[in-house]
């Protein structure tokens, strides 16, 4: 958990803490067992879909072998 507020990722500016929630949404993908197909969205501004103003990943997947549409 970041220490400090990024509101997006418009404003982030830190190399490290930009591997760091990579690598933290990678993790998360694997201990959901979506590791084989998953997808990482963020939203950026009010017309990118953006409504939570602190920088978050969404990680998307399917663990029954779909595909992802």
């Amino acid at each position: 958990m970041p220490k400090r507020h990024v509101k997006s990722l418009d404003e982030l500016d830190d190399p490290m803490l930009a591997g760091e929630l990579l690598m933290t949404a990678r993790k998360v993908a694997h201990d959901s067992h979506v590791k084989a197909s998953w997808r990482l969205l963020v939203n950026v501004g009010e017309k990118g879909g953006q409504v939570v103003y602190h920088l978050h990943l969404h990680v998307l997947g399917r663990n029954d072998g779909l595909p992802l549409d």
